[in-house]
């Protein structure tokens, strides 16, 4: 008699396993659950976290880190095809060790995942870190290693797989995917990689440097996930200028002897080994998600909230790889700390996040990055998009490396930066300075007046942002754009030092009950404004009362100003029991556009 599967007797046996209770339950012991288990521990809530598989995170272990240690190599390796129009000889007679070029990756490697598991994972204790896979029997009771925890919240933070086609499988070690590609102990001498996305152009273009005769496939006609055509017109045509690339047609795979044939469309090649990267899966399947008694998608994510992370009304929060969202680490530890938090504090309803300015970065060369809306989310109506070639910035051509687009957009009213693409040297910088410049609402006009040192690769920004100034409606005060007059400087720095002080507070305050208010005035008539009115009127001719008008008109919806009478009523009413109700409620008080 089979024992294990009598039903009776599983039955039994369930009843009979104890269940500990525990405040929190985390899934994943990657960036996201690390991330939640820190947010437990700062709320004083007990919890455990479960693992299954190896510890470290796929960034230290199979993605972010490895990879760009092989590109290191690759680009160091490929810096000699450069120095005979330096004026260096010798570069012919360089060669690669691709067995010592792969150990360093792998040392490095391992060296990072320590670092990652000695500082976490290694300090708990053993009725902490659980080494086992998890399955849900209730939506807060959760099975792992032979125990029950009976949870008041669960994070479910386990992370993601590579996409491998069935098929595929049959040719066993000869088709890999990031989970093998770093452990190769040498690189074949020929590779197709299918899938030209982030993971797959990164290594694509790197083992091609290496020396790896390398093909790469995809059946879209664009690469690197980019969105603007431009910039997709330039990124193929430098990134074909390394290792063949053919697109528009779905890869077919066949056994050839010792090889593989893949097929697409009318390109063919024989190959040693193949690089599945088309993707990777939220890694979900056998976790038990339909205890949870939602409806599942076709990759077996539940619905979730991604200000709170919460899935549906229960006590149990997603973050993470496992979303299949934003599959990138800075986003997998924010949705960590917004699950943890949340789970932390499930007895009252969970705080809405604002999330962070959408970036990404590929690591080719040039870098291929995209920060906030991308060119198929803008309204080019009312959108103004400019571009620079970095043929044309300096620094560039004195780095050897003038070859790129940069494409920039911005609101054509406001002048308010929407996002960006390009593919550029250096341009990871290139990116953080944009992602920084939108997540803080700024315009055209506002990055302008930030200092460019010269000559620097930001220079193509300062070229794009002048270009892009020219198509907006939206101009700085004061007669030079790039530089701020002292009095209305003072003014700017005061008004938006409120406004930012009152945002935080506000942020910090939306959980208790307390509502914080900000009183920015319309124009008011002080001696800094009847000194604009004078010069406008003496520009143009007009007089005193049109030049108000002229004035007001141009910078906010009212055309007359606001007396202190007015501000003071405003300053009593919010201070007032009539006002405790108010939520998100926004009064036209500031006069400008942003009161629109």
């Amino acid at each position: 008699m089979d024992l294990a599967a009598d039903p009776l007797l599983r039955t039994a046996e369930n009843l009979a396993m104890q269940e500990r209770p525990i405040d929190i339950v985390i899934i994943g012991s990657g960036s996201a659950g690390l991330n939640a288990m820190a947010q437990a521990r700062a709320a004083g809530r007990s919890f455990v976290l479960i693992n299954g598989g190896a510890p470290g995170t796929t960034c230290a272990r199979i993605g972010c880190m490895p990879s760009k240690v092989m590109i290191h190599i690759a680009e160091e390796y490929y810096r000699r095809t450069h120095f005979g129009q330096f004026g260096i000889d010798g570069h012919d007679g360089l060669s690669i060790d691709l067995s010592e070029a792969m150990k360093h990756v792998q040392e490095l490697r391992d060296g990072f995942v320590q670092g990652v598991v000695s500082r976490s994972t290694d300090k708990l204790p053993d009725d902490v870190f659980i080494q086992d896979y998890a399955r849900l029997i209730e939506p807060t009771l959760v099975e792992a290693a032979g125990q029950r925890f009976r949870a008041r919240a669960v994070v479910i933070a386990t992370g993601s797989t590579p996409i491998v086609p069935a098929p595929w499988r049959q040719f066993g070690d000869r088709v890999i995917t990031t989970d093998e590609v770093f452990e190769l102990p040498d690189l074949p001498a020929s590779m197709a990689i299918i899938g030209m996305g982030t993971i797959g152009l990164e290594l694509g273009q790197s083992l091609a440097r290496m020396g790896v005769a390398v093909t790469g496939f995809d059946q879209i006609e664009r690469i690197a996930g980019i969105a603007d055509p431009e910039v997709n017109r330039v990124a193929i045509e430098l990134m074909r200028q390394e290792f063949a690339i053919h697109l528009g047609a779905p890869a077919a795979l066949a056994e050839a002897g010792a090889k593989i044939r893949v097929t697409a469309g009318e390109h063919e090649v024989l190959v040693d080994k193949v690089l599945s990267s088309i993707g990777r899966a939220p890694m979900l399947q056998g976790l038990g998600l339909e205890v949870l008694g939602l409806p599942l998608d076709a990759r077996g994510v539940p619905p979730f909230d991604p200000a709170t992370m919460q899935v549906g009304h229960l006590p149990v929060f997603l973050s993470g790889d496992a979303t299949g969202e934003r599959q990138v680490l800075h986003e997998a530890a924010d949705e960590g700390k917004i699950a943890g938090y949340n789970a932390a504090h499930v007895d009252r309803p969970p705080t809405r996040f604002k999330r962070k300015t959408p970036f990404y970065v590929n690591f080719c060369d040039p870098n291929i990055i995209a920060v906030g809306a991308r060119f198929d989310q803008i309204d080019t109506g009312r959108a103004a998009v400019s571009e620079v070639s970095f043929a044309t910035v300096g620094r560039a051509r004195a780095m050897g490396a003038g070859r790129g687009v940069l494409r920039v957009y911005a609101d054509k009213a406001s002048g308010r930066l929407l996002g960006a693409e390009m593919i550029a040297p250096r341009g990871e910088h290139l990116g953080h300075l944009l992602a920084w410049s939108i997540e803080q609402g700024m315009t055209v006009g506002e990055v302008l007046r930030m200092p460019f040192y010269h000559p620097v690769i930001e220079g193509a920004l300062k070229a794009a942002l002048s270009d892009l100034y020219a198509k907006i409606d939206t101009k700085n005060s004061g007669p030079v754009i790039e530089v701020a007059s002292v009095d209305k400087s003072a003014y700017v720095a005061s008004k938006h030092g409120v406004m930012g002080l009152t945002r935080a507070v506000a942020l910090e305050t939306a959980t208790t009950g307390v509502t914080c208010n900000a009183i920015c005035p319309g124009w008011v008539l002080t001696p800094l404004v009847q000194k604009q009115i004078d010069a406008l009127a003496e520009r143009e001719g007009l007089s005193n009362e049109d030049a108000s008008v002229k004035l007001l008109g141009d910078k906010q919806p009212s055309q007359s100003f606001t007396s202190p009478e007015q501000l003071g009523a405003l300053a009593v009413y919010l201070c007032s029991d009539a006002a405790c109700n108010m939520r998100g409620v926004g009064l036209p008080v500031d006069g400008g556009w942003l009161a629109q």
